[in-house]
């Protein structure tokens, strides 16, 4: 992922994100966390993430590279679907309800389909907390755009999502400024912030996720509480968007 040269512009004023927040305060499905000027979680917060990948987490940044693992479930799970409607196709043909013509053509469309839409839209892009830069970087698809987003105007929340499961999602809010032309359009900028597919369990595991960033964006990476215990006896878990065990 290349950094970003982009100018941060300066605001004139963030009322209307302030107004933006307040209707996410009073939304029931959102949760406001305390900001990065004070911490999430208690002190004696551990983290249980193996952070040894030197190219996703060191001194300069860490990225988040959840979508990679989620991608590749979803991917998953869809070729399987997609080869039971092949073998169940088979059984009809068998029977001689569905042309061969009708099957192959219908059976390449959709794989076209999907291969097509992974290819243009399903690109795993990383979120890049830069410490150093004190910015945080995305990636936005399809134009592939890289946005840079101050760090210290961040607003957390967590965002119930009411799925199958039920999933809190930890969201992070910017007042963004887009130059389109001679105008200026002010909107928020909403990424997640998860780094792990455990992090969408519960509003707790969603809150101390924000606490590892904030304090890695504060005191590096050797602030980071790493279970000691659970580092001796090799239960450390690296961080990814694939469903655990």
């Amino acid at each position: 992922m290349k950094e970003s040269r982009e100018r941060v512009l300066p605001r004139e004023s963030d009322a209307w994100f302030e107004a933006h927040l307040e209707k996410l305060r009073n939304d029931k499905r959102w949760m406001e966390l305390p900001g990065i000027e004070r911490a999430t979680t208690p002190d004696e917060t551990v983290f249980f993430d193996d952070l040894s990948d030197v190219e996703q987490f060191n001194d300069r940044f860490i990225e988040s590279r959840v979508g990679q693992g989620g991608k590749v479930s979803l991917t998953k799970l869809f070729v399987g679907i997609w080869l039971g409607w092949v073998l169940g196709s088979i059984m009809v043909l068998a029977e001689g309800r569905v042309s061969i013509d009708a099957f192959f053509i219908v059976s390449c469309s959709i794989l076209t389909l999907f291969v097509w839409g992974c290819f243009r839209y399903g690109y795993p892009t990383p979120i890049r907390f830069n410490r150093q830069a004190q910015l945080v970087h995305i990636v936005l698809v399809p134009s592939f755009k890289v946005v840079s987003l101050p760090w210290r105007e961040v607003k957390p929340f967590i965002c119930f999502q009411r799925d199958l499961w039920g999933s809190y999602n930890l969201e992070l809010l910017f007042p963004y400024r887009q130059t389109v032309g001679k105008k200026t359009r002010n909107f928020p900028f909403r990424i997640q912030g998860g780094f792990c597919s455990s992090d969408w369990s519960l509003a707790y595991s969603a809150a101390m996720r924000f606490e590892f960033i904030r304090l890695y964006m504060e005191k590096g990476l050797g602030a980071i509480p790493i279970s000691e215990e659970a580092r001796r006896i090799g239960t450390l878990t690296r961080p990814s968007g694939h469903v655990r065990k």
